[in-house]
């Protein structure tokens, strides 16, 4: 019963629980930019979210159907050619796997 406690109460809390030298001694380095003392900087590129659609996918926000009311003539042919170029991927209107 006492095992089972004490499993528990180490389970549950955690790392906070534990002394501080345990977790951040000279020879165990487990958080990002411990070795400097801060974090470390890692620059995206500019645009990265827009850009990464365009380049993996072929998707634009100025030319994807939800720059258009849905009530558009321009909405329904841009939304038919993304539901097709999604069929091709063999992902459904949404986007998600076919099984």
């Amino acid at each position: 019963m006492k095992l089972t406690v004490l499993v528990a109460a180490v389970t549950l809390t955690g790392c906070a629980s534990a002394p501080p030298e345990w977790l951040h001694s000279e020879n165990n380095c487990n958080y990002i930019g411990c070795e400097t003392g801060e974090l470390a900087w890692y620059p995206q590129e500019e645009l990265a979210s827009q850009r990464q659609a365009r380049r993996w996918y072929g998707f634009d926000w100025q030319e994807s159907s939800s720059a258009h009311h849905p009530d558009s003539e321009e909405y329904r042919r841009l939304r038919a050619e993304e539901i097709r170029r999604l069929a091709q991927m063999g992902l459904d209107p949404w986007g998600r796997p076919l099984d």
